[in-house]
């Protein structure tokens, strides 16, 4: 009986004394994926985004939540994890448990945790929801143990009620009920609690949201959706809040992407897909610089101390995100590049044949694989020939 000889490229390269071509790095003509593989790069130690030349937690989980829901750079998303539930990284962004505690710190490390499929009660020595809980006050806020004073907020209250709603126990009703209860009169919320005048903010109001729809508060993210939508100016993209732009409020990728999220939950579609618009456009294609591929500008210029966080805010949007149920399952491995190959033409003449599409191997490594397939093979017909002639 025959047998067919199957030998892989390298395995030959290696038999030859040649070595094996190196694994290319992977490319993608997909935007998203993109600008997810150049988020990567900018990961200090592969680990950490920094902010002013500082580690920044909360900037790494916002690019690890962003990773998620492109669905690729699983390595980079694990190893910048791996960095944030180290002890000293925990005590460092939520406090110490004793003298300092930070609500929102607790309630976003709890999302990240759950997202990567971690247990909350077991990060970084520390049990996230237990603590967060002890953060409470009768009113249902959740608030900040300091010696440099409480500066919780609705952030804060929105991520705790997300959080909180993906586990077991759900979040209390008291604490929806207060997050509620700041709603300003025209369906807005604002950036802080207890206002002199009740002014709403565009990123509060993107998160929040998504909080109402995970707690089931339909009417209340309906008003605050209708708000949102009043807010968006006509290049479809949003500022902090004011109603006309101006260069201390730029139209600028960090809020249109928060505002996104909630567009898309709320399904919001036209005006989704304005806001959608408004982001592609900000970021850098094959004409920009190759180590600024793939990058989402804050707003329409390139900032290296900007970019980062204007490309992880506006890529969970733009990846259809949501804080209710984004996670690592089906994750890829790989971090691509932003594919910005030509393809080769040939010209065409009287007896040529189809031109063959680019495949990515270069002309040179299939020629030496053939021959060295072929040399293989005559080597195992003489062998063949031996054996039988035994």
């Amino acid at each position: 009986m025959r047998r067919t000889l199957l030998v892989p490229v390298a395995a030959v390269a290696l038999s030859l004394g040649l070595a094996a071509p190196a694994q290319a790095a992977p490319v993608t003509k997909d935007a998203n994926q993109a600008a997810a593989g150049w988020l990567t790069t900018q990961l200090k130690d592969g680990e950490r985004l920094q902010s002013s030349g500082y580690d920044d937690a909360g900037l790494t989980i916002d690019a690890v939540l962003a990773l998620d829901a492109v669905g690729v750079a699983g390595d980079a998303a694990a190893k910048a994890t791996a960095w944030l539930v180290k002890p000293d990284s925990v005590a460092n962004y939520i406090g110490d448990g004793t003298k300092e505690s930070y609500a929102g710190g607790h309630a976003k490390l709890a999302l990240l945790a759950i997202a990567q499929g971690k247990d909350p009660e077991s990060v970084g020595g520390r049990k996230l929801l237990t603590e967060l809980a002890a953060l409470q006050e009768a009113s249902g806020r959740y608030s900040d143990k300091s010696e440099y004073g409480n500066y919780s907020n609705t952030f804060s209250q929105s991520l705790a009620v997300i959080a909180l709603q993906r586990t077991p126990g759900k979040a209390p009703a008291k604490a929806v009920e207060f997050l509620v209860g700041s709603q300003c009169a025209d369906g807005a919320f604002p950036q802080d609690f207890a206002q002199p005048t009740c002014t709403g903010s565009v990123d509060a109001t993107g998160l929040v949201v998504q909080a109402l729809f995970a707690a089931g508060k339909t009417t209340e993210a309906g008003k605050a959706l209708d708000w949102l939508t009043g807010r968006q100016q006509a290049n479809g993209g949003f500022t902090s809040g004011v109603a006309v732009p101006d260069k201390d409020n730029p139209v600028n990728a960090n809020s249109t992407g928060n505002a996104l999220a909630a567009l898309r939950a709320g399904k919001r579609t036209t005006a989704a897909s304005k806001a959608t618009t408004y982001l592609t456009g900000l970021q850098i294609g094959c004409a920009g610089p190759a180590d600024q591929r793939g990058a989402i500008t804050f707003d329409g210029t390139f900032t290296a101390g900007k970019a980062p966080r204007a490309t992880a805010g506006a890529l969970f949007g733009l990846a259809n995100g949501s804080l209710n149920t984004v996670s690592n399952t089906g994750i890829t491995a790989a971090a691509p590049s932003l594919d910005c190959t030509v393809p080769a033409t040939a010209t065409p003449t009287p007896t040529a044949g189809p031109v063959l599409p680019v495949t990515g191997s270069p002309a040179s490594l299939l020629a030496w694989a053939g021959a060295a397939m072929l040399a293989l093979g005559a080597c195992t017909v003489a062998l063949a020939r031996r054996r039988r002639s035994a």
